[in-house]
């Protein structure tokens, strides 16, 4: 559904005044936002109204926080890779002391500052990794703290990453029911950890923050509602939970642009003791901006977008943006709009998983690797990240040899290195720097990096067939080279190329019966060039 964009304006604007906005409980217990008093017929359980400016005081006073805790913080997108890094490291090895008191340090800063509640969310995100074992890691760390809550959180934050595995990408009707089944279950044992979070620290606001999507993934609007309103309940100033809640109320989630206005107008009550607060209005637009991008309305979306930042820089609003941007093609313009919510938001892997895709579509290709390096260390397990990183990897070994004789050789090595450093595991890199050797004439090395792309894939015929030529040019080691080939035809017994080669290398060795034999095999397998060996 498009909506005109003086009307969304205008009823933003609308929502932006300081006007009274009505939060009621109906007897059923379930909480409602609205610029209207309920109906006496509805018997509300509870109203009241959302000053402007109310805030809570959190009696926890906090202490002297971590000093990596803060750091992650206010940090760099390299910081902040560093720190999610050091807390699955931790967890690797059993650190349990120390990785439950540097997740405390930040629930301090929080407690202390609400505007760093989205690290703190950032922090417990790190422990979404989609791998069935991790889960052994995370149930060890429960049972050394069965008292702290820091290890249920974490856990659920896996349970919530397992469920949207589950489930796929697709939409509910190419969905199965033993997909459905599946996320169900993880999120239900996602529940049952956020709320023993919450039974144990009732202020732990990520637990809430976590809370209103998996009551959403399971179906239960009430819930997810309820969660809402118990957070803010607590915490009248975070972003995070009205972030979180008005996405749940976008159309494509079962919604209206009408519930997504009610959410905002109540967040206008907590900008004064936070800021951020004053972006909650432009998610209205950033979805906008989405259903018009999808529908390929570009410069409506970008419209809409840059609405949206005219309340304040927002991370997701410059990602969506950047999207757009790479939809028409203009991918400087997108590079610098990931950039840009890298920098607002430096945790989130899909930011930079678009810079690199931007960067590489402009065949920078050393900044793609970049990006998409840092998208795998943040979500190491996303096949799609590794895929891409392997393709930057190939792609700036091809450009280095196809300009080889524009560049220096120490360029080139440079270059071939940065490729092999980005993808160690794709073997044509070994291969492209291999022919560089070749055309210096460093056989040797020529030799190493052929073997190694073998080690890689072993069923590569270009690899063997290159091998093959280095050896030759190297020492005329024909031994080495027959034992290669056969190696291969272990795997590929029926390449008649390959046949052929071999009857080739017995040729050079004055081994005319072996020479026959697989030049034979050949020239059945349809192999023409094979009957000169067989006159």
């Amino acid at each position: 559904m498009r909506i005109t964009l003086s009307l969304l304006l205008f009823s933003l604007w609308v929502a932006s005044a300081q006007a009274q906005v009505y939060k009621w409980t109906d007897d059923k217990g379930q909480v409602h936002f609205s610029d209207k008093p309920p109906a006496t017929s509805q018997t509300p359980a509870k109203v009241e109204t959302v000053n402007p400016g109310a805030q809570k005081r959190n009696s926890h006073l906090s202490t002297a926080p971590d000093s990596a805790a803060a750091q992650f913080v206010s940090s760099s997108s390299s910081d902040a890779i560093q720190f999610v890094v050091s807390l699955r490291q931790m967890l690797a090895e059993k650190n349990y002391t120390s990785l439950n008191l540097r997740l405390q340090a930040l629930s301090r800063l929080r407690e202390k500052d609400i505007r760093s509640e989205r690290s703190e969310v950032a922090a417990y995100a790190a422990f979404r990794v989609i791998r069935e074992n991790y889960l052994q890691q995370l149930n060890d760390w429960v049972s050394s703290s069965p008292v702290n809550v820091q290890p249920y959180m974490a856990r659920a934050n896996y349970y919530y990453a397992m469920a949207w595995a589950s489930r796929g990408g697709n939409v509910s009707s190419e969905t199965s029911d033993q997909q459905i089944q599946g996320m169900e279950s993880y999120a239900k044992l996602a529940r049952a950890d956020l709320q023993r979070v919450i039974q144990r620290k009732a202020d732990m606001l990520p637990a809430y923050a976590l809370l209103i999507w998996t009551e959403k993934l399971l179906g239960n609007d009430e819930g997810s509602q309820q969660a809402f309103s118990q957070g803010v309940d607590l915490q009248p100033a975070s972003y995070t939970l009205y972030r979180n809640f008005i996405i749940t109320q976008a159309p494509h989630w079962g919604g209206s642009y009408d519930s997504m206005k009610a959410v905002a107008e109540a967040a206008n009550s907590g900008v004064s003791s936070n800021p951020l607060l004053a972006q909650i209005p432009g998610f209205i637009l950033q979805e906008a901006g989405k259903d018009s991008r999808i529908a390929n309305h570009y410069n409506d979306s970008l419209q809409y977008y840059d609405a949206a930042l005219q309340l304040g820089d927002n991370d997701e609003a410059f990602y969506g943006k950047g999207r757009t941007l790479y939809d028409k093609k203009e991918y400087a313009a997108a590079s610098k709009a990931h950039q840009r919510a890298i920098t607002l938001y430096p945790y989130e892997s899909s930011y930079y998983q678009q810079l690199a895709w931007s960067e590489y579509k402009r065949e920078e290709y050393s900044a793609a690797g970049k990006a998409i390096r840092q998208a795998c260390q943040l979500n190491p397990e996303n096949e799609k990240y590794q895929s891409l990183r392997k393709d930057i990897a190939l792609s700036l070994a091809q450009k280095t040899y196809q300009q080889r004789s524009e560049m220096l050789p120490g360029a080139q090595v440079a270059a071939y290195q940065q490729a092999l450093q980005l993808a160690p595991d794709n073997d044509e890199v070994y291969y492209y720097r291999a022919l560089y050797y070749a055309h210096q004439g460093d056989w040797s090395n020529a030799e190493v990096d052929l073997k190694k792309a073998i080690e890689l894939d072993p069923e590569d015929f270009d690899n063997y067939y290159r091998l093959d030529y280095a050896l030759i040019r190297k020492n005329k080691d024909f031994a080495q080279i027959a034992r290669y080939w056969l190696q291969y035809l272990e795997l590929k017994p029926n390449d008649s190329k390959a046949l052929l080669e071999i009857a080739g290398t017995y040729y050079h060795m004055k081994d005319k019966e072996k020479m026959r034999f697989y030049a034979q095999k050949s020239a059945d397998l349809g192999n023409v060039e094979a009957q000169k060996y067989l006159q």
